[in-house]
């Protein structure tokens, strides 16, 4: 009897090392990325899969975010199970080598919401030039925005999809003490003690407050979305309350027979971050619509 378990461990150990040695070669690998494109050097968190690599994600997150955020963190996670290689890039929102977490409020505030599309394009050209060949942005938030707008302007060939989630949509007018500021921004250089997007009492360059509270029709992501050429794939949470607005606009341009390269969907019970399981419908749509490009 302990002979034939002998020979039953010494047929089975081989076996087991050979599947380890499989599982192993499909191991995600990650690894921090950065480039420094012109005065400031860019971070971005790099998950390569075992599984197709015919595709590229390039992952944005949303204001004042960062790369390892929840959301951002577990879409690479979801995608990697299924095979997807993604770059989570992080915004420099100004900032050398900025940190992977939430922009410091007190920190002074030069940062642009149109950096982001110059940011980017600096991340596309570092994957194609590694051979990247076929890529597809994606943005959260305000994040969405930005990836549409960016999609908008290229001209490239390489970036053969987009995919907005919870993008926003709002392109609304200043309030009473917006509009002064605004005003005030036109006689210097800097703001002090204003609040700008989630910061109170921040220290903010004119040119960065105008950048944000400019009204601008370009900040409705489903406008912009109008001009894209490539195929588009729009999330929507039902019970978002950031971008509650999304579904009616959605409907709207749709019904007047815009937006037919747009696939939408409309994720029952998910709020603006798609926690859990909605994280996994994301990815299973997204994988689906992946492999009909």
């Amino acid at each position: 009897m302990r002979q034939k378990l002998v020979n039953h461990f010494a047929w089975a150990w081989p076996v087991a090392v050979l599947l380890l040695m499989i599982a192993t070669s499909q191991t995600v690998r990650s690894e921090e990325w950065r480039i420094k494109p012109a005065e400031l050097t860019l971070r971005a968190y790099w998950q390569q899969a075992g599984g197709k690599d015919d595709i590229t994600l390039v992952v944005l997150h949303g204001t004042l975010a960062h790369n390892r955020m929840e959301i951002i963190q577990g879409l690479q996670e979801v995608f990697a199970e299924r095979g997807l290689s993604s770059l989570a890039i992080n915004l420099a929102l100004g900032m050398d080598a900025r940190a992977s977490s939430n922009y410091p409020c007190a920190h002074a505030h030069s940062h642009k919401h149109e950096d982001a599309m110059a940011e980017l394009d600096a991340w596309v050209q570092e994957l194609t030039g590694k051979g990247y060949s076929r890529l597809v942005v994606i943005g959260h938030s305000r994040g969405g925005n930005q990836v549409a707008r960016y999609l908008k302007t290229y001209k490239g060939e390489a970036i053969v999809a987009g995919i907005l989630i919870a993008p926003m949509v709002s392109n609304r007018q200043p309030d009473a003490t917006e509009s002064r500021i605004l005003a005030q921004s036109q006689n210097h250089s800097w703001l002090d003690d204003v609040t700008l997007l989630y910061c109170n009492n921040a220290r903010v360059s004119s040119a960065s407050y105008r950048s944000y509270y400019t009204p601008n029709e370009d900040f409705d992501s489903l406008f912009v979305a109008q001009y894209v050429r490539q195929p588009l794939l729009l999330f929507a949470g039902s019970e978002d309350q950031i971008v509650a607005e999304l579904p009616q606009r959605f409907a709207t341009l749709r019904a007047a027979g815009r937006l037919e390269h747009v696939e939408y969907h409309l994720l029952d019970g998910a709020d603006h971050f798609f926690r859990d399981l909605f994280l996994e419908d994301v990815a299973d749509i997204t994988e689906e619509f992946l492999d009909q490009l």
